[in-house]
């Protein structure tokens, strides 16, 4: 097990070291992980799909070369 010595006026550190002890950790989880999961879901609905981005449908086709074979 490692060990720190400290040395000096350590008052500040402990008492701030109390207070993350008392930080409500799942919260803060919790709330990054709704924010997290919201804006992957705003992402998929708004992002294009591949087919889309190129200009193809579902066959592989092109709409021009869809058109012109209709």
């Amino acid at each position: 097990m490692y060990s720190i010595r400290l040395d000096g006026d350590t008052r500040r550190l402990i008492n701030r070291m109390r207070q993350l002890k008392e930080i409500d950790k799942k919260g803060i989880n919790d709330t990054i992980a709704e924010a997290v999961r919201g804006s992957t879901v705003e992402r998929f609905r708004t992002e294009k799909t591949r087919t889309e981005r190129s200009g193809r449908n579902q066959s592989g086709l092109s709409r021009k070369a869809v058109s012109l074979w209709l």
